[in-house]
């Protein structure tokens, strides 16, 4: 009579081990899956970022080379292009240097209103500490 109980125990066991297998090979399975979701779109995110700071680059490597020629106005336009671009799809790190080049230049041309109005917006975004003491130095 115990064979009886000791086969029926066994059954058991073996029935319920076949099923905690098979449940974690679909758990695996499941996050496998989505762990790639989460990949492809991190990566999609990643592809979008590179391309907008990409062009962004371009705008400040463009001012950079109207600098270079001693062209302010146009290094100016090319900056003012870089920080409206970054400003609608970058966050500000990304495009703080030419919000300092337009600062600087505008301080060249003596163009102090431009100058502090590019301060005001800029302290409105989400700079740093030490950037904001140097932004709100230049202020006065």
């Amino acid at each position: 009579m115990w064979y009886v109980v000791f086969v029926i125990l066994l059954f058991a066991f073996v029935v319920i081990f076949t099923i905690v297998k098979q449940s974690r090979k679909k758990t695996f399975d499941e996050t496998l899956k989505e762990t790639e979701l989460k990949l492809s779109f991190i990566q999609a995110q990643n592809r979008d970022w590179e391309q907008k700071f990409n062009t962004l680059m371009g705008y400040q490597a463009a001012g950079r080379e109207f600098e270079k020629q001693n062209d302010i106005e146009n290094a100016i336009i090319q900056y003012k292009m870089a920080v409206t671009y970054g400003s609608q799809y970058l966050k500000i790190n990304n495009y703080y240097h030419s919000v300092e080049r337009l600062l600087i230049l505008y301080r060249k041309k003596k163009d102090f209103e431009s100058e502090l109005a590019l301060i005001e917006t800029t302290l409105k975004e989400g700079v740093s500490d030490k950037d904001r003491e140097a932004l709100n130095y230049r202020k006065e």
